[in-house]
């Protein structure tokens, strides 16, 4: 889960959405007796670095659930031919979405299932 509780403007209503989430999955896997291994990006640590570290060290089995939860800010680039959005980490409402802080939700699917 990558959620960007610091900014400023939804900040808040994402610490909220972290919480609901990992609460939800933790009663799901309770009721089904399968075990749960999170990883959250959040704080000082929401980056698309943390992001890309996390996918690239993600080692499911074949039995595994894998889920992807996010909470921020998302856009379209005008060129963008996917209709998925593209997440932005970044802390500041004025920082403007580049290649560095962003990534596509296809660019996620993909590391997830590579």
């Amino acid at each position: 889960m990558a959620a960007n509780t610091k900014i400023s403007d939804i900040g808040e209503s994402c610490k909220v959405d972290k919480i609901k989430i990992i609460n939800e999955l933790e009663v799901i896997c309770e009721e089904l007796g399968i075990g749960l291994k999170k990883t959250v990006i959040e704080d000082d640590n929401f980056s698309k670095e943390s992001l890309t570290y996390a996918l690239d060290n993600l080692r499911p089995r074949a039995i595994d659930i894998v889920a992807f939860f996010y909470s921020g800010h998302g856009f379209r680039w005008k060129d963008q031919a996917s209709r998925y959005p593209s997440l932005f980490f970044s802390y500041s409402r004025y920082q403007k979405p580049d290649k560095t802080n962003s990534v596509t939700l296809e660019e996620v699917y993909d590391k997830m299932v590579g």
